[in-house]
């Protein structure tokens, strides 16, 4: 019979420690603004965290001692793994299968797929970076100013030819954000209001 444990599903991409005990984990945005994220309740949220620290010190495997488990996360219930399941934080393995050849060729497969996905996902942010480094940076001299984004005239003018509309309370600064996320996603080819 095969024995079943759990792992942080995609945990060597997104660590920086790959053969070592961090001291750390990296904690993404990305995660924690998360649909899935925001509709896990509490405890689900927590056991993430908790998991994730436990995964560092076992390449992303967590232990399966429900008890141990729920002492890390400071729960007052035993922890259920299914919603983190669910949403696909988590995975199951087959700890005998891991040596399998076929299961090796497949999650050897899987991996690189993953990877190539990660790569182009990371090429695409950097560009983006850059995108919007290009556009903050270069000086605007239409209006002799310097720059359409240093004055709150400018920026009103910038939002209006772009057809980006202000927010009821929302801060200059809030607003000339949001312009230059716009102005990236055109160069990207991203539409976004």
């Amino acid at each position: 019979m095969l024995a079943v444990a759990y792992r942080v599903r995609n945990w060597r991409q997104f660590q920086h420690y790959k053969d070592r005990n961090p001291p750390w984990i990296k904690l993404y945005f990305s995660l924690i603004s998360s649909k899935d994220w925001v509709m896990l309740d509490d405890a689900s949220r927590v056991l993430a965290v908790a998991s994730m620290l436990l995964a560092s010190r076992k390449d992303g495997q967590i232990p399966d001692d429900l008890e141990y488990l729920k002492r890390v996360a400071y729960l007052n219930s035993f922890p259920d793994l299914n919603p983190l399941i669910t949403c696909g934080f988590l995975e199951e393995f087959n700890i005998e299968s891991v040596g399998d050849a076929s299961t090796m060729l497949a999650n050897a497969s899987n991996t690189l797929a993953s990877a190539s996905s990660e790569t182009e996902k990371r090429q695409r942010r950097e560009e983006a970076e850059r995108t919007l480094t290009r556009v903050r940076d270069p000086v605007d001299n239409s209006k002799g100013n310097g720059g359409w984004w240093k004055t709150d005239d400018g920026v009103r003018d910038k939002g209006e030819e772009l057809g980006v509309r202000t927010y009821p309370g929302e801060s200059m600064q809030a607003y000339k954000d949001r312009i230059f996320e716009h102005l990236n996603s055109l160069k990207s080819g991203k539409f976004n209001r």
